[in-house]
């Protein structure tokens, strides 16, 4: 996957990146690797602890520079980007991997930061496959992703495309 990341960004040629759910910086890290040396990335999440390890990984990588962490989390962040308008429809690329019942949040707060023809990518969308049968997407994160996937097959706004890896 976090070669893939890397791929992505130069194949799209990425300058703008939103990443909600840094945890421990790996696919920050690949995603950054990827971008021109002028490109940006927003890396958001909560967790200092963890992103502590992040920044030192991003600093020995030489990276560092193309990373903007924000830790206010998902929400709090996107609204912020939202109030100024010259960030919107200016992001390539998003990448989600964190609280999977606020999905639809950050993907509501996602579409007006994305430039035509970007790209959001939600990672767990598929649950280890509990999202398929309504029996085993009746609780947890599977409940939330099955909505959540309905709710994207159903937007006209978007194309979608669901990649396992």
């Amino acid at each position: 996957q976090l070669y893939w990341f890397k791929w992505l960004m130069s194949t799209l040629q990425c300058s703008k990146v939103i990443e909600i759910g840094v945890f421990t910086g790996s696919s920050a890290l690949a995603i950054a690797k990827g971008l021109k040396d002028d490109g940006k990335l927003i890396a958001i999440d909560v967790n200092k602890e963890y992103t502590d390890i992040a920044q030192k990984m991003w600093k020995k990588a030489g990276v560092d520079h193309k990373i903007d962490l924000v830790l206010t989390g998902g929400v709090v962040a996107l609204d912020n980007l939202l109030s100024n308008k010259n960030e919107l429809n200016s992001y390539d690329f998003a990448y989600v991997d964190a609280i999977k019942d606020e999905y639809e949040q950050y993907y509501e707060r996602l579409l007006p930061l994305m430039r035509k023809g970007g790209v959001i990518a939600f990672d767990n969308v598929l649950q280890r496959g509990k999202v398929v049968s309504e029996k085993n997407a009746q609780t947890g994160a599977a409940k939330f992703m099955r909505a959540f996937n309905n709710k994207l097959k159903a937007d006209e706004r978007v194309d979608i495309c669901m990649v396992t890896m």
